[in-house]
């Protein structure tokens, strides 16, 4: 975005590109320049082309990509109860969930890996099917 530009963006039930939801829990740049919103209800979103040319008023009128419970392959998560994200060192996206435990995005690859504690055993595996590792 360019300084001093405020966008809005809000759900819209008949857009496939707007926010899941507008119940906002964290908001990321990664390093790349991506734009990424955690939502209790809506999953994740990524902003497409956040270096887009402005619209009209100012905004910027790319959408967002969704992944959640209700996306399909590689987009689909196992919550889309997201409460936090973090970008690490190595580039790899994190998110935690409120009721699926971790997931993790690394550079370069389509879907998220969920992390989860299973009875003392970590569970891995990409977010729709997992595995058990111990």
């Amino acid at each position: 975005f360019a300084r001093g530009v405020l966008a809005r963006f809000v759900h819209k039930p008949n857009d496939p590109t707007s926010m899941a939801s507008n119940s906002i829990q964290s908001i990321l740049r990664t390093r790349k320049g991506e734009l990424w919103v955690a939502t209790n209800g809506g999953g994740l979103n990524r902003l497409i082309n956040p270096a887009a040319t402005q619209g009209p008023q100012g905004l910027n009128s790319s959408g967002f990509i969704r992944y959640g419970t209700r996306e399909p392959s590689p987009r689909n998560l196992n919550s889309d109860k997201i409460l936090a994200l973090f970008e690490d060192r190595d580039g790899t996206l994190w998110a935690s969930s409120d009721d699926q435990g971790l997931l993790a995005r690394c550079p370069g690859c389509a879907s998220f890996e969920a992390f989860l504690d299973n009875e003392r055993h970590l569970v891995t595996g990409r977010a729709g099917a997992r595995s058990d590792r111990t």
